[in-house]
């Protein structure tokens, strides 16, 4: 489950802010394609790491194991828009949203992070360390633009 969540809700609110922070809301088919498979493996990867280190995953899971098992799980839900992604939407018609990393979100990455950094796994710690600022930058984006728009109406 936090496979599905790190994956559809983090990287899908990546995803759905473009360079000039236009916000489109994405639905699960649309963040699980193929031309993203190498970030969504990169971060199963880390989040394997992790959870091997906490015990939590033994020797007998794969990266590509939770990778088809993330797109089965997922399949059932191709046309849903993940919740951080419609709560994103919801701030951004509300002139609410903030570049700060989701509530979700933090729950999620937050202990990855600590997990991480306790069992002297820097690279994933800086991994997720990065993904965190990744997904504040393009929230800072989409207020930026957000911010202009309100501007230009005025």
């Amino acid at each position: 489950k936090a496979l599905v969540n790190l994956s559809c809700n983090l990287l899908g609110q990546i995803y759905a802010i473009d360079p000039a922070g236009t916000f489109r809301p994405l639905t699960v088919g649309e963040i699980l394609i193929p031309a993203h498979e190498v970030e969504v493996k990169g971060l199963i990867h880390h989040v394997l790491q992790v959870g091997r280190a906490v015990r939590a995953y033994g020797s007998q899971e794969t990266e590509e194991q939770l990778y088809g098992e993330l797109l089965r799980i997922s399949e059932p839900h191709r046309s849903h828009v993940p919740s951080s992604l419609q709560w994103v939407e919801l701030q951004l018609k509300q002139g609410s949203l903030t570049p700060e990393i989701t509530p979700t979100e933090a729950w999620l990455l937050d202990p990855l992070l600590r997990y991480s950094l306790s069992a002297g796994l820097d690279q994933s710690a800086r991994y997720f360390e990065s993904l965190k600022q990744r997904l504040e930058h393009q929230l800072g984006l989409a207020v930026d633009r957000e911010l202009q728009a309100s501007g230009d109406r005025y």
